[in-house]
């Protein structure tokens, strides 16, 4: 059985059975009396250490001090404080076991308070022997202290800040496998590193390192080494570099150098079997040792920010194992060796920033990259096309457009997908179509496209559009493509004409262009999308049979030249298969809606609802009424009509209805017999009354200022709500007991002027999800900690004051509040604590993971 810290008792009584109790057990016992509420116990552990251990650690149990535990983020800074005044009474307590039973990830000083502790009892360090991990930040020490060595039992150590010399007994830590300075005015690192015997990473960062003692290359384990400056200020270390003897680092893996000054690395100095070696802004570096053709093993080389760089060496191409190459920021560079041809394994390949660069060496039309990316290049004028038709290339990137790309020998490209903002690239890819006859997805972005041709590729599926030119030229042949089943165009400058596609698409999506114009040829289509664009003959839009429209217009936006619709065209009831009709913009009266006898889904939106700078407001002024027995869902939003109920009698099989900033004072009566979902938002509704919803499952309703308590004689009624939403309701003054008879699953509540939660909540036995959110309460009724089948809870703005200790048998998968660093949390942390499940709940601070 493992100890729980949430529920410590019910580790007490396994305890008591254990081998050696209680004398080898004083950690546990220590913490299980700190943290229990049972005053049985708390006098049962106190005889025990009265008469089993010292008399200062029965003082330090007595001590006032608590240990928090409440899941919160800053439980481990109060906690650690505690155990600092529990080891200042008592110096032999094992403060680290103790640490270790509370599963903490790391130790840590950070709060004022602590650290004052820490320095007023050093010697209390120690005590903390059997933490795994140690963070040591740039207040905790004056200096860092000899008793760092007494805990043996770290696996890592991070030193962050200012200090310049590290205790001797650094040695010491013998199971130490990952040790982090970043410590830039340490000066120089003891003799003793090299007794870390199981050390695996070294990572040392400082400006005036002067050296790395030779001993380390006896750690029989290390496999990473990275040296450097520090690289949160400015500055170089002069000091550190690649010393002759790192060829005897055997089993090293990693090399990392950042922000060293080295005139040279000399031959054979690297280590042997490396895998992977970077290095990152390294001053006066001229060239590379041609040994380095040597690391048989080597699979990733990093060059960035070399800048005295002018040459890598021939013996690069003997790297048979490279499989990446990233060359950045060199700007004396101007080509690569020839031998770069024989890298057989490589696979991706970066160069940028390289402002001299001339020229890619011809041998690289051998290789069989997957990931080609060029960019920040403006030497580099030509590229041999073939280097690019890589038949494995998965991701092609060249950033700059001034790149001419030479025509390639004629090899097939097997990629099924490509991005393209070359323009050179663009043309190659439009003149050599049969070179890529896998290509179904196409991305052209920020190109000129005036050169025709994409009807060649027979097998184009997919083909998206951002940011071109020459956008009407591109599109003259686009119609050819008759395997083309998707279109997006956005954000480009001309006229896209209907009339330019093929003639059966599954989807047509433009957004932000010009203008787009309606033309006279039908388009058999499966969804349309228009949005933030001028449009012309709209009177033709029969032309799109398609199942699925949807326009967002913006008032900036015009509609035959005109800003505002008066109705919808007479053409618009030609659409017979439309199922799907959703429009956002501005128009006075909707109409011909009637003869869409298939829709499904209609989404109504007067312009304005939700305001874009510069744009006006323009509701819907008039809607005619519709029978239309397919409809499953409706939306309006901002009508200001008052024919609600006259346009519901004619959806019969409605399941859904999404009302938001309607003027009408009540809600239609009548029967609506397939209804199951209502939302109402931001409505001047003052009741439901009289309305049938016999298979009603959610009802939703938020921000509606007259909606008050007369709603809750219907709501009652509805004995299939399953899922109840009430928020933002000032009127809303009480629940009823009505209420208290409906199945629900769910129940959120928020902003309501009731004073306490009712008690008949915990009568709902099916309930998973609570939400009582920004309520003025003072506690729960204790019958909702009998819930059994409540999961999620939010009480986030709630500010409660009292909470029974029964909460704590709640087995909540999320509990959601409002926390801040700053200025606190919603509740008390001895308040929550009762709803946290141990290594179960999770405390969220915006939403259910299941919203």
């Amino acid at each position: 059985m493992n100890f729980d810290k949430f529920q410590p008792n019910l580790y007490w009584d396994h305890l008591k059975q254990l081998q050696g109790f209680p004398q080898n057990f004083i950690a546990p016992i220590f913490l299980i009396g700190k943290l229990t509420q049972d005053n049985t116990i708390v006098e049962e552990i106190k005889e025990i250490l009265k008469n089993n251990f010292s008399v200062q650690t029965l003082k330090a149990f007595n001590s006032r001090s608590k240990i928090p535990v409440t899941g919160e983020r800053n439980d481990i800074e109060k906690t650690v404080s505690a155990l600092l005044s529990f080891g200042k009474i008592d110096p032999h307590l094992p403060l680290g076991e103790i640490f270790n039973l509370l599963e903490f990830d790391n130790l840590y000083f950070s709060n004022s308070s602590t650290l004052k502790k820490l320095a007023n009892n050093i010697q209390c360090l120690k005590q903390f022997n059997g933490v795994k991990k140690f963070c040591i930040y740039k207040d905790t020490f004056s200096c860092i202290p000899e008793e760092l060595g007494e805990l043996i039992s770290l696996e890592e150590l991070q030193i962050l800040g200012d200090y310049d010399s590290l205790p001797s007994s650094l040695g010491k830590l013998v199971h130490l496998k990952k040790l982090e300075l970043s410590m830039p005015k340490l000066k120089e690192l003891p003799q003793s590193i090299s007794d870390l015997e199981s050390l695996n990473v070294l990572m040392v960062n400082s400006n005036v390192l002067e050296e790395i003692p030779e001993g380390i290359k006896n750690i029989p384990y290390l496999e990473t080494l990275e040296l450097g400056a520090d690289m949160w200020t400015r500055g170089l270390n002069e000091n550190l570099g690649i010393e002759p003897w790192f060829s005897e680092l055997l089993v090293l893996k990693k090399l990392e150098l950042n922000k060293v000054v080295i005139d040279e690395i000399t031959e054979h100095s690297l280590p042997p079997n490396l895998e992977v070696l970077r290095l990152s802004s390294i001053k006066n570096l001229s060239q590379l040792p041609e040994s380095i053709g040597s690391l048989k093993h080597l699979k990733e080389l990093e060059l960035v920010r070399c800048t005295n760089l002018k040459e890598l060496p021939d013996s690069i191409g003997e790297l048979k194992s490279l499989v990446q190459l990233d060359i950045s920021g060199i700007p004396q560079l101007i080509t690569l060796p020839e031998t770069m041809g024989k890298l057989s394994n490589l696979e991706e390949f970066n160069l940028g920033g390289c402002d001299n660069f001339t020229h890619l060496p011809e041998s690289m039309v051998s290789l069989s990259l997957k990931m080609l990316r060029l960019k920040r290049l403006p030497a580099l004028k030509e590229i041999d096309g073939t280097i690019t038709f890589s038949p494995l290339m998965e991701i092609l990137y060249i950033e700059d457009g001034h790149i001419t790309i030479t025509p390639p020998d004629k090899k097939v490209f097997h990629g099924t997908s490509l991005t393209i903002s070359n323009n050179a690239y663009y043309t190659h890819l439009i003149k050599n179509t049969d070179c890529f006859p896998s290509l179904e997805h196409l991305v052209l972005k920020n190109i000129n496209c005036n050169t025709p041709g994409i009807e060649n590729l027979k097998n184009l599926r997919s083909l998206s559009i951002e940011k071109v030119t020459g956008l009407e030229s591109f599109l003259s042949t686009i119609s050819l493509c008759e395997d083309l089943k998707e279109i997006k165009i956005k954000s480009c400058s001309g006229t896209v004409n209907t009339d330019l596609f093929p003639k059966q698409l599954h989807l047509l999506e433009i957004d932000n262009v010009d203008l787009v114009e309606i033309g006279d040829e039908v388009i058999q289509l499966n969804s349309f999308v228009c949005s933030r664009s001028d449009i012309l003959n709209f009177d033709k839009i029969d032309r799109l049979q398609t199942k699925k429209i949807a326009f967002h217009i913006l008032s900036k936006n015009t509609v035959d030249n005109e800003g505002y619709i008066q109705s919808f065209p007479e053409s618009l009831r030609n659409i017979k298969e439309l199922t799907s009709f959703k429009f956002r913009g501005s128009v006075h009266t909707v109409n011909h809606i009637d003869a869409l006898q298939n829709l499904t889904e209609l989404h109504l939106e007067g312009h304005g609802l939700f305001i874009y700078d510069g744009d006006l407001t323009y509701p819907i002024r008039e809607i005619v009424p519709f029978q239309l027995p397919n409809l499953k869902s409706l939306s309006l939003l901002n009508f200001m009509g008052d024919n609600l109920e006259e346009i519901l009698k004619g959806l019969p099989n409605l399941e859904e209805l999404k009302l938001r900033s309607l003027t009408e004072k009540v809600f239609p009566k009548g029967n609506y017999p397939s209804l199951k979902t209502l939302d109402i938002h931001e409505c001047d509704f003052e009741t439901i009354h009289a309305v049938e919803a016999p298979n009603i499952k959610t009802l939703k309703v938020a921000h509606c200022d007259c909606f008050n308590n007369s709603s809750f004689d219907q709501i009652s009624q509805w004995s299939t709500l399953e899922n109840l939403s009430l928020r933002f309701l000032k009127c809303i003054t009480t629940l009823p007991e009505s209420l208290a008879n409906l199945p629900l699953k769910s129940l959120s509540i928020a902003y309501l002027n009731i004073g306490e939660v009712p008690d008949f909540i915990g009568d709902y036995k099916d309930l998973v999800l609570l939400s009582i959110e920004s309520m003025n309460i003072e506690t729960l009724p204790n019958d909702i900690a009998q819930l059994p089948k409540l999961e999620y809870l939010s009480l986030s703005g709630t500010k409660l004051e009292t909470l029974s200790d029964e909460f704590r048998s709640l087995k909540l998968k999320e509990l959601k509040m409002y926390r801040s660093k700053f200025s606190g949390n919603n509740m008390k942390e001895k308040i929550y604590a009762k709803l946290l499940s141990p290594n179960y709940t999770k405390i969220m601070d915006l939403q259910f993971s299941i919203e």
